[in-house]
């Protein structure tokens, strides 16, 4: 294309808050586990599962209203 009309590069707006979330629940998780087979961690499953999960939508609550910030000052 020429100069005066360059290609558009795509989709610069990264990966979505919920990835990001859900990536760091997924490793926190399997870290736990990891501790937990090797001895170094006593879990109690239901109570790491509830706060895994309160934590998420926490992430997720806190995450989404940072983004809706963000977008709304890009508008102006």
């Amino acid at each position: 294309m020429s100069s005066l009309h360059p290609e558009p590069l795509g989709n610069l707006q990264g990966p979505s808050v919920g990835t990001i979330v859900w990536g760091g629940i997924l490793a926190i998780l399997a870290g736990l586990l990891g501790l937990s087979r090797l001895g170094w961690l006593v879990l109690e499953p239901r109570v790491a599962a509830v706060t895994l999960l309160v934590l998420a939508g926490l992430g997720l609550l806190v995450g989404g209203f940072l983004a809706s910030l963000r977008s709304r000052n890009e508008r102006l």
